[in-house]
């Protein structure tokens, strides 16, 4: 379970653009914490952030935005980096918190093979 959304890449080609004139783009809502809570005494509708009804701690984000969300991003990158090819991602939904988010970027520039602010 790693987020209620589905990655998408699009190819865009343009005579203009460096590497035979193709961009790949990754496109991800990586899904922010997950919230859930059950409806109040047993009634009604629960509230959730999430398609998934996952109810996540600070530490079960931070672990799964570094031990999942980071690597796979980090894989798709290193691939395209690795070929000379150009590549875009976008990540809806990427940690607000100034620590958070660099702890993903530094766990997606591991995976990646590139150095910690290469991205």
């Amino acid at each position: 379970r790693i987020s209620d959304h589905v990655p998408f890449t699009v190819h865009i080609s343009h005579s203009s653009l460096h590497g035979g004139g193709l961009l790949e783009v990754l496109s991800w809502n990586i899904m922010s914490r997950g919230l859930y809570r059950p409806p109040p005494g047993g009634g009604g509708c629960p509230q959730s952030n999430n398609g998934l009804d996952l109810d996540e701690t600070i530490g079960a984000y931070e672990e799964r935005l570094g031990t999942v969300v980071g690597p796979r991003l980090g894989a798709w990158i290193g691939e395209r980096a690795a070929g000379g090819r150009l590549w875009l991602a976008c990540m809806q939904e990427a940690p607000s918190h100034p620590g958070q988010l660099s702890d993903l970027l530094e766990a997606i520039a591991a995976s990646a093979g590139m150095p910690t602010g290469g991205l």
